[in-house]
């Protein structure tokens, strides 16, 4: 569970979220806007929706494959990760970090979307699609696009 202080009196401060993603199926954007959900599933018969996430507005429809979240890192080195902090895979919109530390305001805090030109394609399109996300003991960054733009190693040092 995660501690939300002054929350509702007599109800505790422990409460369990879930996040919730809504992967991007069609390429150019052609569906409705997908996004991450964060849900109170405090009381399993009865989860609450109470945050969304969606990456800022930009050109990423424009630049061609899907653009949406795709998958999370959830384990680091075989262990189940904690903490406030979301690594998300977002198609053409790179790696995306988010902070749900306090999850009825998800905030964005650190991204990388690599160079469509940055890495030697054995096939592919011209476009980012950063499918999977990693994480190790050392904190590095693990992500790998499903257009053949390789693989690319990051360390996040926090919100600048």
């Amino acid at each position: 569970g995660m501690r939300v202080p002054n929350f509702t009196p007599g109800q505790g401060e422990i409460r369990n979220f879930l996040v919730l993603s809504e992967e991007a199926f069609a390429y150019g954007c052609q569906e409705l806007r997908r996004q991450i959900y964060i849900v109170d599933a405090t009381a399993e018969s009865n989860p609450v929706p109470v945050a969304t996430f969606k990456v800022p507005d930009g050109d990423f429809c424009e630049r061609g494959g899907r653009f949406g979240p795709h998958q999370f890192a959830e384990t680091r080195d075989g262990e189940l990760i904690g903490g406030s902090l979301l690594y998300i895979a977002y198609f053409n919109a790179g790696l995306r970090v988010v902070d749900i530390s306090d999850p009825y305001h998800a905030k964005e805090t650190g991204f990388y979307v690599p160079d469509p030109g940055s890495a030697a394609k054995s096939r592919g399109s011209g476009y980012i699609q950063t499918n999977d996300v990693d994480l190790d003991y050392r904190g590095f960054i693990y992500i790998t696009d499903r257009d053949g733009h390789g693989l690319h190693i990051l360390e996040y040092q926090g919100q600048k």
